[in-house]
């Protein structure tokens, strides 16, 4: 359909009208013939019909005239279509930023006859487009002045950017790169090893797929020598997510390389020097300690025989020089073991307390030289056993300890554990060791716990010692996981505690205390003008449910003597001020000669204290007190077990239930006497053996509790010995301890892992040895004591049984059972001897109605292991076997004493 020329008009003034274009028309003299509404508001008019009519110079100012003017003139002589850009003030928004293309305006023969326009507002835009090309500026000085080679590649591969660094590094100008191919680059200036460039292209290829950063490190080649490059590439996503190239940033990591191959080097070096370090320690270790294992081993020895003055003058000073230098040797293994990383923890159930004690012991002897008092305590809450290594505790308690008599010349050194926390698997300890000596300055503290390092230079030539005990004991504390510590005031004493980390053994069990029955209700008056003595042993025989009063002096104890009385026992002090223990064990024997007294005294008053007492007293106790000793002591001397004094070599009788059988296995004959003469010291022999293939043969022959082994022997060595008896199922738990003159970590773990149990380095003390040995007689007691539990809680449960049998069959209850069973206890241990005599008679006749009754009474109470023996008891007399039957009544017996009724 044809639209009129009307309808045609009416839309294209509607469109004017709407439009937000800024549209006109002028004629050749200047005269506005059409416009736009928009571009009429803009021109500061209200309507179109008010700018048509109007010329430039009514509504714009003369410098605007003079440009529009130029325009038009332009435009109708070139008959071209331009644009142009003006600021043009709007009525509301301003000066803005217009835009206006300008085009001839022709008729219908084609003349023109005017100008028409179209204008846009850019204000905006140009805005944007500013602040764009500013955040490009400063994007590419950044791009240009960052220190690594960037660049940008699209998804083909091809160069799109680089910057100035990138040009640097690899000599080329971006002029060239741009555009090309990443291998094409490589290849034509030979910048990369031809593996090198495939890896390049396929990790790109790589980026792409899985759209995540990649980091590598190539070799390249640049100005003919070799280079490492760190290159690290990411994706570049368009709007919609699609990877459209690459950002690369690489940088030089050649130096890092060289650096990080020298480092590699001196560590090879280093380890190298080390290791030459290391066995020339262990070399020149086993060369000092084999001629000393002799030197110090029979210098011990000798010191037990009968000697002069002038003679043991002599030895005392060779052994104090021996020792030192052992002490020096093992010191400084220990340090550069240390700074090797090669010192090792081990991980073995122990009893703590033992610990301690030993520590304690094995310090008396020094500190009562020097009027010093060793005073141990270990708190009821820390566990009998932990898991740990109890060597190294043992080292840091004994350097700790050692240090405080050295420095401490009158009064005491306390030796404390106590439990700091605890959970299933693990538990912390604190120990302090307490003394009343010189103490150390604030100043010097800091520095004490350094190598070769003492409070002063005059503290090392007074006191002697090379300056290592600390700083080893620091180390050692610290692989326990814990700290060290000191509180300390010059002229008072000092305070080391220090924490340590250990397991939680969980198969520790309560042990069988069969001495709390013997010390309850019992009252123990205990003098010592030593108030930390009296507080320990006042805490030790709290746990018995006995009554305990402490005196510190002689008159007091006579005095509560003489008041009070009631006593059972006196455990007395034997050296205090104004009146000694001798003195109050003599006015007790005149009073009450029956009141036994327990002396109590340090190692080195121990001989005098025999000789002037033994009259008047039921037993001696040395100091440090052991716990156990002190337990075990008062059970011997209040259940009179033996018609002579209890000394500690009693006690050690009295722990003792076997007779270690040893094997010594050993080439050398100077060890194997100084060796076999110790173990003949502490009351134990030894079978032994020259190499291992000797070894072998006795242990198939014989039954042994415990073998030293030497490691290095001819024919056969420790190692291999020990390996061949671990693959016999019948040798996997046989006891073998490694004799060794290396003393380095590496040969502890030599043995360790050939299958021996334990370590004793060369030169051998003989306390050291003794420790070793208790340490296995008491493993063997342990599993003695646990067949012990374990048979008691066997025989409970069998007590228990026979009374529900007797109240389900019965009807009776367990109070009329008892009784019951009582009597029937009595009347066994009569028919048990009848029925003895009448076999010893050989009547077999009487012993048959014997074991019948015996039968009957049996079965009619439920004590059916008695009926059944009985039973068999009477099968066999019908044969005549009188022995077997014997051997059944020893068997009821056991069995009924083993009840407990």
């Amino acid at each position: 359909m044809e639209i009129d020329l009307n309808t045609r008009v009416e839309a294209w003034l509607n469109w004017l009208n709407s439009t937000p274009e800024y549209i006109f028309f002028k004629d050749l003299t200047g005269v506005y013939q059409g416009t736009s509404r928009s571009n009429a508001v803009m021109a500061g008019f209200s309507s179109m019909k008010d700018m048509i009519g109007k010329t430039d110079e009514e509504i714009f100012s003369p410098e605007m005239v003079k440009i529009f003017k130029k325009e038009d003139e332009f435009i109708m002589k070139s008959g071209e279509t331009r644009t142009f850009e003006n600021l043009v003030e709007h009525p509301e928004k301003g000066t803005r930023l217009i835009e206006t293309i300008k085009s001839p305006l022709y008729n219908n023969a084609g003349e023109i006859i005017g100008v028409q326009g179209v204008s846009r507002d850019i204000t905006e835009k140009r805005k944007l487009v500013l602040k764009v090309k500013e955040q490009t500026s400063q994007l590419r000085a950044l791009f240009d002045n960052v220190p690594f080679a960037l660049w940008i590649k699209d998804v083909e591969g091809k160069f799109r950017m680089v910057n100035e660094e990138y040009e640097r590094y690899y000599g080329l100008k971006k002029e060239y790169i741009i555009g090309k191919h990443m291998s094409e680059v490589l290849r034509t200036e030979k910048l990369a090893p031809e593996k090198t460039v495939d890896q390049l292209v396929e990790t790109d290829k790589r980026v792409i797929w899985t759209k995540e950063m990649f980091r590598e490190v190539e070799h390249m080649c640049l100005r003919g020598e070799d280079y490492y490059v760190s290159i690290t590439k990411a994706p570049i996503f368009d709007e919609k997510g699609d990877v459209v190239g690459l950002l690369g940033i690489s940088y030089d990591i050649t130096e890092e390389r060289r650096q990080e191959q020298n480092l590699r080097d001196a560590k090879l070096q280093a380890e190298s020097a080390n290791r030459a370090k290391s066995e020339f320690l262990a070399n020149m270790s086993h060369e000092i300690r084999t001629p000393m294992n002799g030197i110090l081993g029979f210098i011990q020895l000798l010191a037990d025989t009968k000697l002069t003055e002038e003679q043991r003058d002599y030895v005392t000073e060779a052994q104090k020089s021996s020792e030192i230098l052992l002490e020096l040797l093992n010191d400084i293994l220990d340090l550069s073991k240390i700074e090797a990383g090669k010192m090792l923890m081990e991980n073995i159930s122990f009893n703590v307390r033992n610990v301690l004690e030993d520590v304690g012991t094995l310090a008396s002897s020094n500190a009562s030289k020097k009027d010093v008092e060793i005073n141990v305590l270990c708190y009821s809450d820390v566990p009998e056993r932990i898991v740990g290594d109890s060597v190294k505790l043992k080292q840091v308690l004994n350097n700790l300890v050692s240090n405080a008599i050295k420095f401490t010349d009158v009064g005491e050194i306390n030796v404390i554990a106590k439990l700091l926390e605890k959970n299933d698997k693990m538990l912390r300890l604190q120990f302090d060791i307490e003394d009343t000596g010189i103490g150390i300055s604030k100043e010097n503290q800091a520095k004490i716990f350094k190598a070769f390092t003492q409070a002063d230079s005059s503290t090392t030539r007074k006191y002697g010692g090379t300056g290592l005990g600390l700083t080893i004991s620091k180390n050692l504390v610290s692989m326990m996981n814990g700290e060290i510590t000191l509180e300390s005031e010059e002229g008072v004493g000092s305070k080391f505690s220090f924490t340590a980390e250990f397991g939680v053994d969980e198969s520790e069990v309560e042990a069988l205390d069969l001495s709390k029955d013997i010390l309850e209700n019992m009252k123990i008056l205990v003098v010592d003008d030593n108030k930390t003595n009296l507080k320990i042993v006042e805490y030790y025989l709290k746990g018995y449910n006995c009554e305990t009063v402490c005196v510190e002096t002689v008159e007091d104890a006579i005095n509560e003597l003489s008041v009070k009385g009631g006593y059972d026992l006196i455990l007395s002090d034997y050296c205090m001020p104004e009146y000694d223990g001798l003195y109050l064990a003599q006015k007790i024997s005149e009073k009450s000669p029956e009141l036994p007294i327990i002396l109590l005294s340090s190692r080195g008053q121990m001989a005098d204290c025999k000789a002037n007492t033994e009259e008047f007293i039921q037993g001696y106790l040395p100091k440090p007190i052991r716990k156990d000793d002190l337990i075990k002591c008062i059970s011997l001397v209040m259940n009179k077990t033996t018609d002579s004094v209890v000394t500690n070599q009693t006690l050690i009788e009295a722990g003792s239930n076997f007779k270690l059988r040893i094997l010594l296995v050993e080439d050398n004959l100077i060890n194997q006497k100084l060796i076999s003469k110790m173990l003949a010291k502490a009351n134990l022999s030894c079978d032994i053996a020259n190499n291992g293939k000797e070894a072998l043969d006795a242990i198939n022959a014989n039954k042994y509790d415990l073998v030293f082994m030497d490691c290095q022997m001819p024919v056969l060595d420790g190692y291999e010995t020990t390996r061949i008896l671990r693959e016999d199922v019948r040798y996997k738990s046989l006891p073998i301890i490694a004799l060794t003159a290396n003393a380095m970590q590496s040969d502890y773990q030599t043995c360790i892992d050939a299958g021996m149990d334990d370590y004793l380095a060369k030169p051998l003390r003989y306390t050291s040895l003794i420790e070793m040995l208790k340490k296995y007689n008491d493993l063997l007691n342990e599993e003695i004591e646990s067949d012990i539990i374990e048979a008691k809680m066997e025989n409970e449960h069998e007590l228990v049984t026979i009374f529900d049998l007797i109240k389900a069959d019965l009807g009776i209850e367990r109070s009329d059972s008892e009784a019951l069973l009582v009597d029937f206890g009595n009347d066994l241990m009569c028919q048990i001897e009848d029925l003895t005599n009448s076999i010893i008679n050989n009547d077999c006749d009487l012993a048959s109605k014997v074991a019948h009754t015996i039968k009957g009474s049996a079965g009619n109470l439920r004590i059916n292991k008695i009926y059944e023996l009985a039973k068999e008891i009477e099968e066999l007399l019908a044969q005549n076997d009188l022995t077997s039957a014997q051997r059944l009544i020893t068997e009821i017996k056991t069995y009924w004493s083993n009840l407990g009724v």
